[in-house]
């Protein structure tokens, strides 16, 4: 028998009271197949588990194939267990966990990561790293202190106006 490449077979011994509850499950909410009952079962118990922080990694990583932000709230957030609201600004999405947290992705596919405290206080996420940052801002912005060294190629001397 030819398994699908994304998932493989596995056999699980349970209870017969964790049976008839994934039956009873499966008959209300109209699901032909006993398989798919316990799918949807270990997907909505291991998204309980989920944070803000791995719905951005999932956001981040999805971003590479599909560029629509709409596309990717409806495939990964619209459905999810924990998600209070999702909201769409001008060039990002914008959703809320029960739990307070927050997370917001744009249109260039930068993710961040925002706390119930302000509305506006964002962080990237994952935080760039301080290498990249130091590389990029000179040294008189990152607050670097001037150097009391000899200048090159000359004495101190000569830089003394009196």
């Amino acid at each position: 028998m030819a398994e699908k490449e994304s998932g493989g077979r596995r056999v699980y011994v349970l209870p017969a009271e964790q049976l008839e509850r994934i039956r009873a499950y499966q008959t209300a909410n109209g699901i032909t197949s006993e398989v798919e009952a316990v799918r949807r079962l270990l997907d909505l118990a291991l998204q309980m588990r989920d944070t803000a922080q791995d719905l951005l990694k999932k956001l981040k990583s999805r971003f590479a194939d599909e560029k629509d932000i709409r596309v990717l709230a409806r495939d990964i957030l619209a459905a999810h267990a924990l998600i209070k609201s999702v909201q769409f600004d001008d060039d990002s999405v914008v959703f809320a966990l029960t739990n307070g947290d927050r997370g917001r992705l744009n249109r260039l596919g930068t993710t961040y990561l925002g706390g119930d405290q302000h509305e506006d206080d964002w962080n990237e996420f994952p935080a760039p790293s301080r290498r990249a940052t130091a590389n990029s801002t000179p040294v008189a912005a990152r607050g670097g202190a001037p150097s009391w060294d000899a200048p090159r190629g000359g004495d101190l001397d000569d830089e003394i106006p009196f």
